[in-house]
C-alpha cells in the first residue's frame, strides 16, 4: 500500500462539528498528481453513500458500520412507534457507541440536534478507524474525504433551513391531497 508521507502532513486538520477546511472536490485537486490513478479514482468514489458492503478495504468497512447504524435506527424506531418486525440486527454487529448515538437522536425532540447526534457518532467512527496505524496511507486519505464530507452536511444544516424545507415538504403533501 502506497504512503502518503508528504501530502497527509500538508492537509488541514479537521474541527469536528465545524466547517471543513476545503471542500471535497477542493480536497480531490490536492490529491490529483499525488497519488497514483487508481488511489485517485478510489477517493473519487469515497462519498458518504456510494459504498457498498461488498466494496473493498476500508469503503467496505464505512458501509458496513453505516448499515448498522441504519438497522439500529430501524430498530429504535419501530420500537418507539410500537411497531413490531421492522428493522433487524446482524448478529454481532452491535456496537454500544452506535446504540448510545441511536437512543439519544431517536429521543431527541429537536430533529436537528438529533441529525448532529448521529452525523458526530460517524466522525467518531472515521477518527477511531483511520487513527496511528494508517496515518500515512490510502485508508487515511479515504476517511479524510468523508470527514470533509461529513463536516460540510454537519456545517449546512441549520434551523431555518429546516422549517423551509419542511414547508417545502409539507405544501407538497397539501397539494397532493387536495388533487
Amino acid at each position: 500500500m502506497s504512503q502518503y508521507y508528504y501530502l497527509v502532513p500538508s492537509l488541514p486538520a479537521i474541527k469536528d462539528g465545524s466547517k471543513g477546511p476545503m471542500s471535497f472536490d477542493d480536497f480531490i485537486r490536492l490529491c490529483e498528481g499525488k497519488v497514483g490513478a487508481k488511489d485517485l479514482s478510489l477517493l473519487r468514489s469515497a462519498t458518504l453513500d456510494s459504498a457498498s458492503v461488498d466494496s473493498p478495504g476500508f469503503l467496505g468497512s464505512w458501509a458496513r458500520f453505516k448499515m448498522m447504524m441504519d438497522d439500529e435506527l430501524a430498530i429504535a424506531r419501530a420500537k418507539r412507534l410500537d411497531r413490531s418486525g421492522y428493522g433487524h440486527r446482524v448478529p454481532g454487529r452491535v456496537d454500544p457507541a452506535v446504540s448510545a448515538a441511536v437512543k439519544k437522536a431517536v429521543s431527541s425532540p429537536d430533529p436537528l440536534e438529533a441529525e448532529k447526534t448521529l452525523l458526530s457518532c460517524q466522525l467518531k467512527w472515521l477518527e477511531d478507524n483511520t487513527g496511528p496505524g494508517h496515518r500515512w496511507d490510502l485508508t487515511f486519505l479515504v476517511g479524510y474525504a468523508l470527514r470533509l464530507q461529513l463536516c460540510d452536511r454537519i456545517s449546512s444544516l441549520s434551523e431555518d433551513e429546516g422549517r423551509a424545507e419542511f414547508g417545502r415538504i409539507l405544501a407538497s403533501i397539501q397539494e397532493e391531497i387536495g388533487k
